[in-house]
């Protein structure tokens, strides 16, 4: 850094910095005089944007320069796309770093749209962004696809209009229906994303989508040929989001970025080779099969396998070796790595060695001793031949009473194996850092006790967490108060409904569909029951004297079965629509429940 702005009261914070200091109060003698034409100091489409740098695949970062004019053409299609405007409110998770920031901030302050960006402290928290969600209004977000995934399955934010996740493979799922949840694909050097499809179900085919207005997309063999529909070859881009260049490196430059073949119109004279394996669909959308050049995501890290492969070959007594990616049982990439010696390898010592130049998500989940690497008629290597990869977990001790039952069924429901025991390692078993946060969630919900990252970290194996649960603070008792405190989130609801008196935005209404041979009377006793069983359904809204809004509990008379409501209708289609009504608010139930005969229901 070659300069330091700050205000006198604040220098010293910045403790050791030797370099010129330009002070606030200094700015009205240094700048006096006639300000200077700023649409002359505006920069040009070509100018340079930012330097990004990819996550690197070889311990080298590759520097992608992006100009304004990639921004520019990718805001002009995402703004209109997602109807961001000057009442929406964007929660921004991506690091700044990532490429997806570009997408949380510019296109929301070139909207007009309110940033709101997710504290660093609730980032692994879902319930907690879930809660910031709601208390805030947000309109639309982005997060990376594992926590995006969980985060859509576990939502309750009725604000959110528009989500979009990306950055790997997304595992089929079904999005609540009030969102339009975008699974997105884009490379860095192409500026955020260029395709987009919108998830409806959990349909097993789950493309990355269509090209976006301003991008065309071709599926090239290896002679620049178009493949025909439904056959594999390389995706490459066209688009005026394709970025300049990788800085300082024109010979990957050249590799990556070639005349494109089928146009010469201005902004589409070039392709992006991504190295993506893909298919077109017949309906126009593009299916992700894979990387080209061996390359995988593991734990959100771009891996050349070639890299792994030859850290290994680098071990003493190693012969040969071959590394490999599969599909861990709790979702994502692992690695394999399948190696031949004369001697007993050991693997403890061999990841200590890979370790000493490589990071710790570039060291296999497995790694297996072969007399030898199956080979093809070709001399490549037989992935079929391979042995299935098996992590060693030991002894899987069974678990024998409740408490572990019910952490192994959420740890078996997290991994998607069961093949572990009680004295297991969770992360040794397949638990990553992405996954460990829906198992705090879990066990936060079947246990009532606030599970923390640290906790699970620290206490990584089924008896150690029971006895972490055993020795959780008992349950305080409280005596009850005449009224108490809204919640931030209830207060936002509150007020939201107040202002919108006739919305039932914020109404969740049930349906349940019986046989008409069922009991009636037994089933409005069992209603009853249940409401009368969890008090806090009978709570009203009251103003005290100090003209607060309060929560009353106390002496809340019980519900009984003749307050159900009663309706005769020919078809329950019919009566639907008048069924979701809005609630008054002030000193009356917040909740109402009919029971309605048709037919033979």
């Amino acid at each position: 850094v070659r300069l330091l702005i700050a205000d006198r009261s604040l220098v010293s914070r910045v403790r050791g910095y030797e370099c010129d200091i330009l002070y606030t109060d200094e700015f009205d003698t240094l700048f006096a005089g006639e300000a200077p034409d700023v649409r002359a100091l505006s920069p040009s489409p070509e100018d340079a944007f930012v330097i990004l740098y990819t996550s690197g695949t070889t311990g080298t970062p590759k520097g992608c320069v992006l100009e304004h004019r990639n921004i520019a053409s990718f805001l002009n299609w995402m703004i209109p796309e997602v109807k961001l405007d000057s009442k929406s409110r964007y929660a921004s998770y991506a690091s700044y770093g990532f490429d997806a920031c570009m997408m949380d901030i510019h296109s929301s302050l070139s909207a007009g749209a309110a940033v709101y960006i997710i504290p660093e402290d609730m980032r692994k928290d879902l319930a907690e962004i879930d809660r910031y969600f709601i208390s805030n209004g947000i309109t639309h977000g982005f997060m990376t696809t594992q926590m995006g995934r969980m985060f859509m399955e576990n939502t309750e934010c009725r604000s959110l209009k528009a989500f979009m996740t990306g950055g790997e493979r997304l595992v089929p799922l079904s999005p609540p229906k009030w969102v339009d949840f975008y699974n997105i694909y884009g490379p860095t050097e192409c500026t955020v994303n260029v395709t987009t499809f919108i998830v409806r179900d959990d349909s097993p085919l789950l493309p990355i989508g269509k090209p976006n207005t301003n991008v065309r997309l071709y599926v090239l063999d290896g002679s620049d040929r178009i493949v025909p529909v439904g056959c594999c070859g390389e995706l490459c881009i066209s688009s005026p989001q394709v970025f300049r260049e990788y800085l300082n490196n024109p010979e990957k430059t050249a590799k990556t970025v070639t005349r494109n073949p089928f146009s010469d119109e201005p902004g589409f004279d070039r392709i992006y080779r991504t190295g993506d394996v893909v298919r077109m669909l017949p309906d126009g959308n593009i299916d992700y099969i894979g990387r080209r050049d061996g390359m995988v995501k593991v734990r959100g890290f771009r891996i050349e396998l070639t890299e792994v492969e030859r850290a290994i070959r680098a071990y003493k007594g190693i012969k040969d070796a071959t590394v490999q990616a599969f599909d861990a049982p709790s979702g994502g990439k692992q690695i394999a790595a399948y190696v031949v010696s004369d001697e007993k390898v050991d693997v403890r010592a061999l990841e200590s060695f890979i370790l000493q130049t490589k990071p710790p998500y570039m060291v296999p989940a497995v790694t297996m001793q072969l007399d030898s690497i199956p080979l093809t008629v070709n001399s490549k290597v037989d992935k079929r031949r391979l042995p299935v990869p098996t992590i060693d977990l030991g002894t899987a001790v069974p678990p024998k009473t409740d408490v572990p039952r019910r952490i192994f069924k959420i740890a078996s429901d997290v991994l998607g194996t069961d093949r572990f025991g009680i004295e297991t390692d969770l992360f040794q078993a397949g638990l990553t850092s992405i996954s460990s946060i829906r198992f705090n969630v879990l066990l936060s919900e079947e246990f009532g006790i606030p599970f923390q990252s640290k906790d699970v970290k620290e206490n990584s194996t089924i008896v150690k967490l029971e006895r972490l649960i055993e020795n959780s603070a008992p349950a305080k008792t409280y005596e009850a108060q005449d009224d108490y405190p809204l919640t931030k989130s209830q207060e936002g609801v509150f007020v939201e409904c107040m202002a919108r008196p006739d919305s039932t935005t914020y109404n969740i209404p049930l349906l349940i569909r019986y046989d008409g041979s069922l009991d009636e009377s037994r089933l409005k006793s069992a209603i009853a029951e249940a409401v009368n069983a969890h008090p806090y359904m009978m709570t009203t809204l009251a103003m005290n004297d100090a003209g607060d809004i309060r929560l009353v509990r106390k002496d809340i008379r019980t519900f009984a079965p003749d307050e159900i409501e009663e309706i005769s209708t020919d078809s329950v289609d019919s009566i639907l629509p008048t069924l979701a009504r809005p609630f008054q608010l002030m000193e009356s139930r917040l909740f109402r429940i009919k029971l309605i005969h048709a037919d033979k229901e």
